[in-house]
């Protein structure tokens, strides 16, 4: 008995994190420190998103790698001047009636094949 109320509050807590998480992948134009605001560029259109501590990671070499918030912001600004935004996944949560930007992660895209 015990062993299936454990079971059920896990499968409970997994049902709720869902549901309160969201995933939106597009590209990133635009994040800027200052205002700590960051911006999508989704099939749906534009979102913006509001974050008060990000965690951004990046795809390397060795696995993921974490990525500095100044740094990642001058790669975004970098890219999007050069026209190449980069992909990435924002995950949020609720705050109130607000979706918050609570992670970043880059890469993701399609590898060149070699000749």
């Amino acid at each position: 008995m015990f062993r299936s109320l454990v079971l059920g509050l896990a499968a409970l807590a997994l049902v709720v994190g869902g549901i309160v998480a969201e995933e939106y992948k597009g590209k990133l134009t635009k994040l800027d420190t200052s205002s700590k605001k960051l911006t999508v560029e989704t099939k749906d259109g534009e979102k913006t998103f509001s974050f008060s501590d990000l965690k951004i990671e990046r795809k390397g070499k060795d696995g993921n790698e974490a990525v500095d918030l100044e740094k990642a912001s001058k790669m975004v600004e970098k890219a999007g001047a050069a026209g190449k935004s980069p992909y990435v996944t924002v995950v949020t949560k609720k705050e109130g009636d607000k979706e918050v930007a609570t992670e970043i992660k880059m890469g993701g895209g399609k590898k060149k094949e070699k000749n």
